[in-house]
């Protein structure tokens, strides 16, 4: 799986690190760099759309968001306040790290190389270090050095190191200090679309999906269901049984997992982006504030209007969801504490959520075969009750698949699973259980509670 990573200093800037996030929307892993926080040092919110804070430390430089649907593919190293450090599996199954780094100007060269030497073992470096040498600032007309050039270039030589940088500067028109050290052959790219004083650095590594990893929901309005219909009559001739029937789920069109460009940015706006980036290398530092507010208010104009027309074509009751989403409720559900009071924040609940199982005593597992039937009758009681809207489960094999299945091939699906019940199935795990309540249910006795 090829994913994007972006490296940016925003500046402290709320703002900056909003319109980055949302202006690059094909990125899945941010390293924001000096990132936006409150005087106390604490992390300022950010709602992105699709993404979740990942990894931040009070006091830090750096911090790390990573969009949902690929959170389970990178692990975290480590995080101080100049550098976070992951680590990824490759397609072929090396592993490696990535490190993120922050170093912030006025420290001596042996304080720079010290904090250098704790990165040996990373495979790419990328960050805003605010080293300047001619060895990668000549490219982009900077033919200065500084303490943290001798450095870095030091550090290069004796790790064994390649150091990439673009043919123009990467602060303002000034100099190149947005570098990235690497030993393997990533492709690297600087963007040049955020109209801020810092070029991103944008890496594309290519990822090992986990078995364990859940792929993108069926795009169930481009399925063939005449070659479904068909299929399943060949696996119930020859009495295939549930692996064949998630082969063959598993075989049909799935939905985009990653975004291209938004909808909404227009060529409009991408031209207004390509004139504020042409004053702020013109040096023309009013012109360019102006020019930078006029664009950020476009994105946000452009944005809502998109929404807007979405809305208005939406009917009952999808406009209802819609309306929550853009509400910013996340996907896990509200439940309640120990007092009654509804929780909505994922550290609260899974504070919850420890609470309850510290507080049971672990228990023996048993494997125990039972001598429990289903009739097509309760199956379809079942099948009928069940929301079509429900995602499935590491099988990906939803509802509307299952009552498909139940009205072509009735017999063979009241079979399997009365031999799923008996038999049980390797694909189920043995796992604790906590039953906790959801929030604005009136009957806990209902199912779905």
């Amino acid at each position: 799986m090829r994913v994007t990573t972006c490296t940016i200093n925003v500046g402290k800037s709320l703002g900056n690190r909003e319109l980055v996030m949302e202006l690059l929307s094909f990125v899945d892993l941010f390293f924001i760099l000096e990132a936006p926080a409150k005087r106390n040092e604490e992390k300022e919110e950010c709602e992105s759309a699709g993404f979740e804070l990942f990894s931040f430390c009070k006091g830090s430089g750096v911090e790390v968001f990573v969009k949902r649907d690929i959170v389970g593919l990178v692990s975290l190293v480590r995080h101080n306040e100049w550098s976070t450090v992951v680590r990824y599996n490759t397609a072929k199954g090396e592993e490696k790290l990535f490190g993120g780094v922050y170093l912030r100007p006025g420290e001596k060269k042996e304080e720079a190389m010290e904090k250098l030497e704790s990165l040996n073992d990373c495979d790419i470096i990328a960050g805003d270090l605010n080293a300047r040498h001619p060895r990668w600032g000549s490219k982009g007309g900077d033919n200065h050095k500084n303490t943290y050039g001798y450095a870095v270039n030091d550090y290069a030589n004796n790790h064994g190191y390649r150091i990439d940088a673009p043919e123009i500067p990467t602060f303002r028109d000034i100099s190149v200090i947005d570098i990235c050290l690497k030993k393997g052959t990533e492709r690297l790219t600087w963007t040049d679309k955020t109209a801020l004083e810092h070029e991103g650095i944008i890496a594309r590594l290519d990822m090992e999906i986990p078995w364990n990893y859940i792929e993108p929901q069926i795009a169930w309005k481009k399925v063939d269901w005449k070659e479904m219909e068909h299929r399943l009559g060949e696996i119930c001739k020859e009495r295939g049984g549930w692996d064949d029937i998630t082969a063959l789920v598993n075989e049909q069109p799935r939905k985009r997992r990653f975004r291209g460009k938004d909808e909404w940015y227009k060529e409009e706006i991408a031209q207004l982006a390509a004139d504020t980036k042409f004053l702020r290398r013109g040096g023309r530092k009013e012109e360019w504030s102006l020019a930078r507010n006029v664009l950020r208010n476009r994105l946000i104009q452009g944005r809502y209007d998109n929404l807007k027309n979405k809305l208005s074509k939406a009917k009952y009751p999808e406009i209802f969801h819609m309306v929550k989403d853009l509400e910013g409720r996340r996907s896990v559900p509200p439940i309640k504490d120990k007092d009654g009071q509804p929780r909505y924040k994922h550290e609260e609940i899974s504070d919850i959520i420890a609470k309850q199982i510290e507080s049971d005593e672990p228990r023996e597992w048993s494997n125990v075969e039972v001598n429990i039937t289903v009739d097509a009758q309760e199956l379809r009681k079942g099948l009928d009750r069940s929301l079509g809207n429900t995602a499935g489960g590491y099988d990906v094999i939803s509802y509307p698949v299952l009552r498909f299945w139940f009205k072509q091939q009735e017999k063979h699906m009241v079979d399997t699973m009365n031999h799923l019940i008996r038999y049980g199935e390797p694909m189920w795990h043995k796992a604790r259980t906590v039953l906790i309540q959801k929030a604005g249910k009136d009957d806990y006795q209902m199912a779905k509670s």
